[in-house]
């Protein structure tokens, strides 16, 4: 496979661990950061990171942060001094019809660090609360249990006193098959809407009907969203083993005791299908967080704490992350409700073929203003909202 392309402006965004932090508290680096992050991103980052740098950090008490599905970057080492050749997500390549080399098995396609515009909060609150936070970024399109291993590796070489783990998404069953092989070596594992019990959005995504998928396939002029499931999406062993027939057959260790979940809820999510003829008719109920059912991030016989926060922002919002501070100090927390609400509106359904009408035309990434790039950044995860495409349950 040809891997000799261009290097685009996203590659050169492409940060080394702790530089972007360093920028955001540099006077000389300050446009490079605000360049990469928006006008409103940085000013949230930059007195948390400030305050960061300021703050001291117990080194023996260590949290990794372990991202969910789509929230470590990809790509292809260069030789030095050349960037990276980031392919997850750079939309330049994405035009160029270069997301076909995400396909499994693939030949050197590693993990790039974290999406910071998702994690980066987070870390941040962390380290003012005191602790020493580690990334666990990862090929998320792996084999769970493989990238569980890793992980188990990683934690064993640190040699941190006291290791604790903040797991969202994909990332909390990477946590649990680490424990396969760590067993008891771990304090407290706390799940940020991890489909413990599987989702309808992988299946989604392997349909070509999920939000994602679809905005992604807008930016690629030769392939529809379906053909990009198809050809792309649905080589990934992880999209498969999140499936709710898939997840629970894992059997992935779940100690007592040091397994906590946050779950989001109150958000239009996809918690049943049924077959209509040659398509699935999903059942939209209010009970998980746009992409997770409440009930499927919530694991029984392990403490459960609730918030009306979407999935994707789980590991953003500021209420989240002091709750995640209570935790990690004492188990307990007061600060989020451990009864779930009930359902708040009657379920709703839609169609695969009502979803693939949605963002089905092609977007010129060169003619979008800064703005509508932006914009499509801090919204390609974003579910689509119920309104009028919705109709009630059949």
């Amino acid at each position: 496979m040809q891997r000799n392309h261009g290097i685009t402006a996203y590659d050169r965004l492409v940060w080394l661990p702790g530089e972007l932090e360093q920028a955001l508290c540099s006077v000389t680096r300050r446009r490079d950061a605000e360049a990469y992050l928006g006008e409103r991103e940085f000013e949230t980052l930059q007195p948390l990171a400030v305050q960061a740098a300021r703050s001291a950090r117990d080194p023996q008490q260590c949290v990794y942060v372990i991202p969910g599905v789509m929230g470590s970057q990809l790509g292809l080492h260069r030789m030095a001094p050349q960037p990276p050749d980031l392919l997850w997500i750079d939309p330049i390549d994405v035009q160029r019809g270069r997301l076909v080399e995400l396909q499994r098995p693939d030949a050197g396609v590693v993990s790039l660090g974290p999406v910071y515009y998702s994690y980066l909060a987070l870390k941040l609150r962390l380290e003012i609360a005191g602790f020493t936070v580690r990334w666990f970024d990862y090929d998320w399109r792996r084999d769970v249990r493989d990238v569980g291993a890793e992980l188990a590796a990683r934690v064993r070489a640190d040699r941190c006193h006291t290791a604790q783990w903040i797991a969202h998404s994909l990332g909390g069953l990477v946590a649990r098959a680490a424990l396969a092989t760590l067993g008891d070596d771990i304090q407290r594992l706390i799940t940020l809407g991890t489909p413990h019990g599987g989702s309808y959005a992988p299946l989604q995504a392997l349909r070509g009907s999920y939000v994602t998928v679809r905005r992604i396939a807008q930016l690629d002029p030769q392939r529809s969203a379906e053909q990009l499931a198809t050809e792309v999406f649905s080589t990934f062993p992880s999209l498969h083993q999140m499936l709710p027939e898939q997840t629970p057959a894992l059997n992935l260790p779940a100690p007592a005791g040091a397994l906590l979940c946050i779950a989001g809820t109150q958000q239009d999510t996809v918690t049943g299908i049924e077959p209509e003829g040659h398509a699935l008719r999903y059942r939209i109920t209010r009970d998980g967080d746009g992409t997770v059912a409440t009930a499927s991030a919530a694991l029984d016989g392990h403490p459960a704490w609730y918030t009306p926060t979407l999935h994707g922002e789980l590991p953003r919002d500021a209420g989240v992350a002091d709750t995640l501070i209570d935790l990690l100090h004492t188990g307990r927390s007061s600060r989020l409700s451990q009864h779930a609400p009930a359902s708040i509106l009657p379920a709703r359904s839609v169609t695969d073929d009502t979803l693939r009408a949605i963002y089905a035309d092609k977007l010129d990434w060169a003619a979008l203003t800064p703005a509508e790039r932006r914009d499509y950044f801090e919204t390609l995860n974003a579910p689509v909202a119920a309104g009028s495409l919705i109709g009630p349950a059949s």
